[in-house]
């Protein structure tokens, strides 16, 4: 009997156990708990039974009469090179895994969001599946999120042509302000000259009276330019932070050059376009072909601030701009973690905007910032406020 163990099959004259499976007298016992049965059937150590005809191949594998073919492990792999592992999950002929909830019905797979493809379909690294034509498909899930980033996109170029309807008023309210001023500041040189002459008059009488007069008007002077000084710096102030608005908006107009690479990444569902464009320049400017196996990392090109001031002329970029280097180990991930702790204030007011849904724009509304145009348009006013006051004075 230990030899016929040995060439794997033995016929038992009593009902012997192997764990919990009670294998009938007059079985032929296989490795890991299979038997065929008196009846001709063979049954598996999991309880299932195999359908009649099947047959037992080396290591233990069994071949179904359709040629499917049935591990120890309860998983079985079709004809068509496809797998069905013991979860009840599949995986296509290249190893790759099907999403939860996939059924095979008639040489298809059909997924849980209602995807349909063919068992033969290609998953590529995107995410997409190449089918047999050639052609490409990509989940309704993946769809819905790239009507997602359409519609948010959508929503970015409407704010950004209200802007430049702001932008052109301005600088129509600039041109005009300015033609005014030429003409206003000839008049107030004659008067200033004549304000000048009539002033020497005064120090000189003010002077042969003890010089009261005239250090009390110098006194004021000191006070002018010191005000004078103050000014300049607000308006420093104000010229940097629009420049830093103009950063944002070239961010926003970058956030579209890796679009695909980021719709597979539920990291960026919750981010704003700014960070995205941020990722988009601190990669290498071909890293989408890297990313889909076209060229090895060697031949990356990587940025640096001045490169890509180069690559962008007309866009404002940050001094701050993170860019990833040959010296780092994953790009993409560095990238992702420097522009997301860079905007992580601005991100987490977006996401909690997006969580109060619609409703919450009644009170609020959905205008684009115009604050960038307010100090442009305000700083006019002021110069011109000031030319008014000086005419009235040298008057």
């Amino acid at each position: 009997m230990a030899s016929a163990l040995a060439r794997g099959g033995s016929n038992l004259g009593s009902a012997s156990k192997l764990g919990k499976i009670d294998i009938p007298a007059g079985s032929t016992r296989y490795g890991g708990g299979a038997y065929r049965h008196p009846d001709g059937l063979i049954r598996l150590g999991d309880g299932s039974v195999l359908p009649k005809g099947s047959k037992r191949l080396p290591n233990n594998t069994f071949e179904l009469p359709d040629g499917t073919v049935r591990f120890p492990d309860g998983s079985s792999k079709s004809l068509d090179g496809t797998f069905k592992m013991s979860d009840g999950s599949f995986k296509l002929s290249d190893g790759a895994q099907l999403p939860p909830g996939t059924k095979k019905v008639n040489g298809r797979f059909k997924f849980a969001d209602g995807t349909d493809i063919p068992v033969t379909a290609i998953k590529k690294a995107n995410g997409s599946f190449k089918l047999p034509d050639g052609s490409f498909k990509i989940t309704k899930t993946t769809e819905a999120k790239l009507t997602k980033n359409i519609d948010s996109a959508t929503k970015v170029s409407k704010q950004a042509d209200s802007a430049s309807v702001v932008a052109k008023q301005a600088d129509d309210l600039a041109s005009k302000s300015l033609k005014n001023s030429d003409e206003i500041g000839g008049k107030i040189s004659k008067k200033v000259d004549d304000a000048s002459s009539l002033k020497k008059q005064a120090d000189e009488a003010s002077l042969k009276k003890g010089g009261k007069d005239a250090k009390a008007k110098r006194k004021q002077k000191d006070v002018d330019a010191d005000a004078k000084k103050k000014k300049d710096a607000d308006a420093d102030a104000k010229k940097k932070n629009s420049i830093k608005n103009d950063a944002i908006m070239a961010l926003v107009a970058l956030a579209g050059l890796l679009g695909g690479l980021f719709m597979e990444d539920s990291d960026f569902d919750d981010k704003r376009e700014e960070t995205k464009g941020c990722v988009s320049l601190c990669l290498p400017s071909n890293y989408e072909d890297y990313y889909y196996g076209k060229i090895p990392k060697e031949e990356l090109k990587y940025r640096t601030l001045d490169s890509a001031r180069d690559e962008f002329p007309n866009l404002e970029i940050y001094e701050e701009q993170p860019f990833c280097t040959a010296d780092t180990k994953d790009c993409y991930e560095y990238c992702k973690v420097s522009c997301f702790n860079f905007f992580a204030e601005e991100d987490e007011q977006f996401k909690r905007e997006q969580e109060q849904g619609p409703g919450s724009d009644k009170d609020t509304g959905e205008d684009p910032d115009y604050t960038i145009y307010m100090y442009y348009i305000a700083g006019i006013l002021m110069a011109i406020t000031l030319l008014i006051v000086v005419m009235n004075m040298v008057r």
